[in-house]
């Protein structure tokens, strides 16, 4: 039988979809607005949505213990009684479409197709870690010539080829070429090397 406050965290429950990935991972898929979010159970995001729902509600923390044992059931119940569903990390696809999440407060995605790309709430669900960085807003009108000052390139091939790394890490499914950085030491392999992550992620 459930005490009063691991009854009433529970039964904030009906506010979210749950349910669980290929790999058996609970999720809990949660209407905000104009959009949705995707928190794993586990995380310290899940917590903090069903914290200040508890908060909302009842005028009070909730019991930590009795917040642990929610989430217990939460994962159970996703797990035994929810659908099975694919979750992106950062990049997802679906019907011939590839999204990026940016990561921002908004959980734009950028959906981009052979006729473009524009600025959408993703079909598909995106989760995020703790550690997940918001992009920049893209804009129309760049160019890839830009590269060639953040990038420690010898020859146009290199940065052809880089440039070809960072469209193939953006794909939703592998495999995936790996880039082998090469030169003298002081040549900025580093600093190149962390430029291209910050490019993606």
């Amino acid at each position: 039988m459930f005490r009063p406050s691991l009854d009433q965290i529970v039964a904030l429950g009906q506010h979210a979809e749950f349910f669980y990935s290929p790999q058996n991972e609970a999720f809990a898929l949660i209407k905000n607005g104009d959009h949705n979010e995707v928190w794993a159970l586990r995380s310290p995001g899940f917590r903090a949505w069903i914290s200040k729902k508890y908060f909302e509600e009842h005028h009070k923390a909730p019991r930590k213990q009795s917040l642990l044992e929610a989430i217990d059931f939460f994962r159970l119940s996703a797990v035994v009684t929810g659908d099975e569903r694919p979750v992106f990390l950062r990049i997802g696809g679906l019907e011939g479409k590839l999204y990026l999440d940016l990561g921002n407060p908004e959980w734009d995605a950028v959906e981009i197709d052979s006729d473009g790309w524009r600025i959408t709430k993703p079909p598909v669900l995106f989760y995020r870690p703790n550690d997940f960085g918001q992009l920049p807003m893209p804009k129309e009108g760049g160019d890839l010539i830009y590269f060639k000052h953040l990038l420690n390139t010898s020859t146009d091939d290199d940065l052809r080829l880089m440039i070809s790394w960072i469209l193939a890490a953006l794909l939703p499914t592998g495999p995936y070429p790996i880039l082998i950085l090469q030169g003298e030491a002081g040549s900025a392999k580093s600093t190149t090397a962390k430029v291209l992550r910050r490019i993606i992620d």
